[in-house]
């Protein structure tokens, strides 16, 4: 690669590491009152920190980046609580195709998953909100247990790959028992 190539590859990602830094920034849970906030950045390290534990080991390169950057967009799109995107079905796929148009503008690459990856990273996404939100109920937050049972429900519509089946109804089984909900097991 001669020099120039050099250069403007470096300028594409500087461009897009302002894209990633303005992404990890935006704050989760504006419409709740919590006790410890947290940042799109905070929530993303946690997902990949937990894609080591469900894979039993350092993830591929494009799982890991599929974490650090699942909600990138939310700098451009905001982060929009679930139970409006699922009351809004066209909500949902006019946010997704402005998620898909703000990282091509910024140049920030896409990671391809296999279906098992995909499921994976969803279940950590899951889990750490399940995590998060149990954090919020020790501190004696009540204000969010619906978030935390509806929580449950997605992961318990999840198609878990076998390989971290295990993993993750452990740490679920955890994370449910430190504030008192039965997790029945999937």
């Amino acid at each position: 690669m001669d020099p120039e190539e050099r250069v403007s590859e470096t300028e594409i990602r500087l461009a897009n590491l302002s894209a990633l830094r303005n992404g990890a920034a935006v704050m989760r849970w504006h419409t709740r009152r919590v006790i410890f906030p947290e940042s799109v950045g905070h929530h993303s390290a946690n997902v990949a920190n937990l894609l080591y534990v469900l894979k039993e080991g350092i993830p591929s390169k494009e799982l890991l980046w599929a974490a650090l950057t699942h909600d990138t967009a939310e700098a451009w799109t905001g982060d929009l609580p679930a139970p409006f995107k699922e009351a809004n079905e066209g909500i949902r796929e006019t946010m997704k195709e402005n998620e898909v148009a703000y990282l091509k503008q910024w140049n920030v690459e896409q990671a391809v998953l296999s279906k098992d990856d995909q499921e994976t990273l969803k279940a950590a996404d899951i889990i750490d909100l399940l995590m998060t939100i149990s954090g919020e109920l020790r501190m004696g937050n009540h204000e969010v247990k619906d978030i935390f049972e509806r929580g449950m429900s997605y992961f318990y519509r999840l198609q878990l790959p076998h390989k971290v089946k295990a993993q993750a109804n452990l740490i679920v089984g955890k994370t449910c028992e430190s504030v008192g909900y039965k997790h029945e097991g999937k």
